[in-house]
């Protein structure tokens, strides 16, 4: 990828973290919250290793997840939730873990939401480097093929397995609990979204179909 597209997406990085930063550190009325400062460092480490290594190894899908709008209403609507509730947890768990006292939650139970927070964005990143038409909406492209490898060979929506972990995990790992409603609301909506998304595939994707039959599972191995 040319060094234009990498300066162009790092910028987009740089004015991300500080925005989320803010959005987490001002209800919460204070600098000192260590919690958020580690899951501001993960999720930096993450955004920078998957952008140099797409970058090297499949540049285009970089720059089609980086422009990608909605173009079906019930995705833009997913869209539009799910970014409301998934900046809903941030200032919601300032509130409640630190500026409030609302709940204690133990370390014990945040570091298990760190552990899981940490698994599901590695997750994350081993969909995005075995699916290379792997768009932030659902779109079916031109030539597009059935991937049936990697994460793919266990569950047929790994990319949400891993949105649902995550959404799960990221309140704990805060100490919030009163941040599991806006979670748990945005993880009805990913389950909402994989059965429209499945439907979808079924009918525009060629082989989908035999794909479905051999991979049982939509999200979760044994159980649906």
């Amino acid at each position: 990828m040319d060094r234009r597209s990498y300066i162009t997406i790092l910028v987009k990085i740089v004015f991300l973290i500080p925005v989320m930063a803010l959005i987490m550190f001002l209800p919460a009325g204070t600098w000192y919250w260590p919690e958020a400062y580690l899951f501001v460092a993960t999720l930096l480490v993450f955004f920078l290793a998957s952008m140099f290594y797409l970058g090297r190894h499949d540049p285009s899908l970089l720059k089609k997840r980086s422009k990608m709008k909605p173009e079906k209403g019930w995705d833009m609507a997913f869209t539009v939730f799910s970014t409301i509730m998934f900046l809903s947890i941030l200032p919601l768990s300032g509130m409640d873990a630190v500026r409030f006292g609302w709940s204690s939650m133990p370390l014990e139970l945040k570091a298990v939401g760190f552990v899981v927070l940490s698994l599901s964005l590695i997750g994350v990143f081993l969909v995005m480097r075995e699916n290379t038409y792997l768009f932030r909406t659902v779109k079916v492209q031109k030539g597009q093929k059935v991937i049936d490898t990697g994460p793919y060979s266990i569950v047929r929506h790994p990319m949400y397995s891993s949105f649902i972990a995550m959404m799960i995990a990221l309140p704990l790992a805060l100490g919030s609990y009163y941040s599991l409603i806006p979670s748990v609301l945005m993880v009805i909506s990913i389950i909402a979204r994989t059965v429209m998304e499945d439907r979808t595939l079924h009918k525009e994707l060629k082989g989908y179909g035999e794909y479905a039959k051999k991979t049982r599972y939509r999200l979760f191995p044994g159980l649906w």
